[in-house]
């Protein structure tokens, strides 16, 4: 769609698509490094006693890669709004 857009909108939509990278890769390390770990430690720590923790790898894996999506979605939403203010 470059060719059809004005060298101002190339530039906008440039920077647009740098800042939603960049605020998708924030969402998803922030999840991975700080939500996974404190989350993880309260299902641990909530077990009653005498059950263990058996969790099924599919499962687990589902839950993370499901996590991260939508960490990674949410912090979209600054953007979002920006572009909703811009157009009015």
């Amino acid at each position: 769609i470059s060719p059809g857009l004005y060298k101002r909108e190339q530039k906008c939509l440039s920077a647009a698509l740098v800042l939603s990278l960049f605020l998708f890769a924030a969402g998803i390390l922030f999840c991975f490094f700080i939500i996974l770990p404190l989350m993880f430690q309260f299902f641990i720590s909530a077990l009653p006693e005498g059950v263990r923790l058996m969790p099924d790898m599919t499962r687990s894996l589902d839950f993370i890669i499901r996590m991260l999506l939508l960490f990674g979605l949410s912090f979209q939403v600054p953007l979002i709004c920006l572009m909703l203010v811009r157009i009015g």
